[in-house]
């Protein structure tokens, strides 16, 4: 599915645009006026069954200045493309409202808040924002889940990391733990432990295999693989099959506020992968990560209407 928005200074040229590039097959998802710098543009997203490689681009057209298509970072795999566009196409209508719709109902599954479990393990790639989610969690959990929670870390190699889960723990005023039993822990039947790790990178199989032994100590574990939405959809592909290994119960997706695209959402929830727990919309610890709905984020992914 190709799916573009086309912008010029009368309805009946944006529709031209679109005839001209996608033909009779092109199905029109929304029509609206926005105002660019001052000027009134009209603006029509359609889309069309492609079948090659998928582009989700934006173009901005007016009568003065051709046309320049932006490819997004992080297009929808075609086959999954294709299947939503078939799926637009057998509706009784073809609206924005309807291509969200379907994307909701073939992205639905997902994890609820691990709110019950004992220990929480944080995993993924270097940058991914593992500890500013710990930070996230550990705030959800003991300001409104009224649980106890007690910090650590299995990252020994970035310097200053035991030091980032320490100021954590004091900022929250809850304990942290060294993992030798050291330090004030909270009754055992109440008490939720996150745990953070070192960043992996595929192809280093010895911090992979530390990684994994340390893991195997870890009794009950509920383990979530933080991925970030600004580095491309096939390297997020390389690190989830990368990581599943370690035992995957669900994933996070980091740094939504400057995706430019949310392609790999659908490319995650769609397919054979662990359940998305939801979407962390900042890399601040003061963030919050919110339930995840595909249709929240329709927009990031074909683009909105102001191009």
């Amino acid at each position: 599915m190709l799916i573009k928005n086309f912008q010029a200074g009368t309805i009946q040229e944006a529709l031209d645009l679109v005839r001209k590039e996608f033909g009779r097959e092109a199905v029109i998802l929304k029509t609206d006026i926005i105002k660019d710098n001052g000027r009134r543009l009209f603006s029509v997203t359609a889309a069309k069954d492609f079948q090659e490689d998928l582009i989700v681009a934006t173009a901005v057209v007016t009568p003065s200045v051709a046309k320049q298509p932006m490819p997004a970072s992080f297009p929808v795999v075609p086959p999954l493309a294709l299947r939503i566009c078939r799926k637009l196409q057998q509706s009784k209508s073809s609206s924005r409202d309807d291509l969200a719709k379907i994307i909701h109902e073939m992205t639905a599954k997902q994890a609820s808040f691990p709110e019950n479990e004992k220990n929480i393990v944080f995993v993924g790639p270097c940058g991914s924002g593992k500890s500013s989610l710990l930070a996230k969690f550990a705030a959800e959990l003991v300001f409104n889940r009224r649980r106890q929670v007690t910090l650590s870390t299995l990252d020994y190699f970035r310097p200053g990391a035991e030091q980032e889960v320490s100021s954590i723990a004091d900022v929250l005023s809850i304990a942290q733990d060294d993992g030798n039993g050291n330090g004030k822990r909270p009754k055992a039947n109440s008490s939720c432990h996150l745990v953070d790790t070192t960043g992996l990178v595929v192809g280093d199989e010895e911090s992979f295999a530390d990684l994994q032994t340390s893991l195997e100590k870890i009794r009950g574990r509920y383990t979530i693989l933080v991925l970030s939405l600004t580095t491309s959809w096939k390297n997020n592909r390389r690190f989830l099959d990368h990581c599943l290994p370690l035992g995957i119960d669900a994933i996070t997706l980091t740094q939504l506020d400057v995706a430019q695209s949310c392609g790999a959402i659908v490319n995650i929830a769609a397919h054979d992968y662990p359940p998305i727990i939801g979407v962390s919309e900042s890399r601040l610890p003061t963030g919050r990560v919110t339930p995840f709905d595909a249709r929240r984020y329709l927009d990031k992914l074909i683009g909105d209407d102001n191009g």
